[in-house]
């Protein structure tokens, strides 16, 4: 499964049980809710450390590929304009410019 859709069902999951849990003891309504996710925020920290780490590394895995692919059209698009000013240059057939002081 992967670690996005682990995590937010682990999320879920605890909050509902969190709900369930306050409702059995007698909450309703709107505090139910607000207590419940106070209660699932605060034990997601804990509980859920090794999924949440999972996750986190999968997004750096997916940023660090998506800037090296970034990184080699950049250095080929650099390489190609390179060599077409050269080739421009190389055609010139007046040749180098002279300083002007």
């Amino acid at each position: 499964m992967a670690p996005a859709l682990r995590y937010t069902l682990l999320r879920f999951a605890l909050f509902i049980g969190c709900c369930g849990l306050f409702w059995l003891l007698g909450l309703r309504g709107l505090a139910l809710i607000v207590v419940g996710g106070v209660a699932s925020m605060g034990l997601s920290l804990w509980l859920l450390q090794r999924p949440r780490d999972e996750l986190s590394a999968r997004i750096d895995e997916r940023v660090q590929h998506r800037t090296a692919v970034k990184r080699s059209r950049w250095a080929a698009q650099i390489d190609a304009d390179a060599d077409a000013e050269d080739a421009e240059v190389g055609r010139d057939d007046r040749g180098p410019r002279e300083s002007r002081s």
